[in-house]
């Protein structure tokens, strides 16, 4: 017979992942395609969890809506991010849209303070408060929607990246842009269509994640930490890597948090990432090139 409490472990474990997963996806996509690290990407999180809030909560709109309106609105705002922020220093210094997206970071977190307060805020969705059980293991479906809809994302993101015609322009211009340049394929739109996609992620992590975690304004800041941790042990730039190492990362704090202590469980995914650094600088899944 199945242990319940592991499998409900590893259950735990997946829907972390899950999280991780959609946060790391997109700062793979931007390192790998534009080389540049968006130390604001946990604040785009954030919105995104912020106008599922006041969708769901305010304007009454349903929630199944409500996800579809968060991605497209986080898809344009990373567009528009990209094109003012992010564009006109691409061909400057590296460090200037480091420290260039660190500011704008700042810049959002004081804005969702000042227009929503400190306070959390709660996402009101029927599938927080329904429960699934089997096996001994309880799993809510809000949790269920969190595990199903990063796999099916990160599906239909391979789907497009392998066999669309633009998908393979960003592959293309993550592992050549000179030559990407040269057969006159516009560089400029793929950057911009990279980091929306990218934004789109941030978007959908918030809107399904959010009503299990709730809202506030500094919600982004430590997941993005996690997904660092993420990238570097995928390695940079690869996707697929910071895929699978987002379900090793959730599991393992997991199995930390219920065998050994929940309270330092977060500290074991930073653990790995140092050792990783340590001895495989170039992420367990070994480094390549593009996405």
């Amino acid at each position: 017979m199945i242990d319940s409490i592991l499998l409900q472990q590893i259950l735990n474990g997946i829907f972390e992942g899950s999280v991780y997963a959609l946060m790391a996806v997109g700062l793979s996509l931007i390192f790998g395609v534009i080389e540049v690290v968006n130390f604001a990407h946990g604040e785009f999180y954030a919105i995104g969890g912020y106008i599922t809030y006041l969708l769901c909560s305010v304007f009454g709109f349903s929630y199944e809506a409500t996800v579809a309106i968060t991605c497209l609105a986080l898809a344009v705002l990373g567009g528009i991010c990209e094109k003012i922020f992010i564009e006109p220093l691409i061909e400057r210094h590296w460090l200037m849209p480091i420290v260039t997206t660190f500011g704008l970071s700042i810049i959002i977190q004081n804005l969702l303070r000042i227009i929503f307060s400190p306070d959390v805020k709660k996402i009101p969705t029927l599938y927080g408060a329904e429960v699934l059980e089997f096996l001994g293991v309880r799993v809510s479906y809000q949790r269920i929607i969190v595990i199903f809809g990063a796999l099916i994302s990160f599906l239909l993101l391979h789907i497009f990246l392998y066999k669309t015609k633009t998908g393979k322009a960003i592959r293309a211009a993550s592992q050549n842009k000179e030559a990407c340049s040269i057969v006159g394929i516009d560089l400029k739109k793929v950057y911009l269509l990279a980091f929306s996609l990218s934004t789109m992620f941030c978007g959908l992590a918030g809107s399904i994640a959010g009503p299990v975690f709730c809202v506030s304004p500094m919600m982004g800041s430590a997941l993005l930490l996690k997904a660092f941790a993420v990238v570097i042990l995928g390695g940079f730039g690869n996707v697929k890597g910071a895929i699978l190492s987002a379900y090793i990362i959730g599991c393992i704090e997991s199995f930390a948090g219920a065998y050994i202590s929940y309270t330092f469980k977060d500290m074991f995914g930073f653990i790995i990432m140092v050792i990783v650094l340590l001895f495989k600088p170039q992420g367990i899944f070994g480094k390549k090139v593009g996405i």
